[in-house]
């Protein structure tokens, strides 16, 4: 239901979960990267940004979707380019 609603927005979306510990919010995400990855549509990305507190988490953040991207064969090319062209290097992350 999730992914339906992510297909039909054409200008981005953002949805927020709320819960208490143990409410189900983790099984929810990853119900639906189960979907976005059968569905070959998406990349699925998912951070926590609970387990980088102590790190900077403005770079972790940038390193690890950049790592997720170079893994898709489209993104990767588009990464690729990015740092030939030196627009993305380690230093600006």
């Amino acid at each position: 239901m999730i992914l339906n609603l992510i297909k039909r927005e054409n200008d981005g979306i953002t949805i927020g979960l709320s819960g208490k510990w143990g409410s189900g919010k983790s099984t929810i995400i990853n119900l639906l990267k189960n979907d976005v990855e059968a569905s070959g549509l998406f990349t699925f990305f998912y951070f926590d940004a609970w387990s980088h507190e102590s790190n900077p988490l403005r770079r972790i953040f940038l390193e690890s979707l950049i790592i997720i991207l170079k893994n898709n064969e489209i993104n990767g090319q588009i990464i690729k380019k990015l740092e030939e062209k030196r627009i993305i290097t380690k230093k600006n992350i």
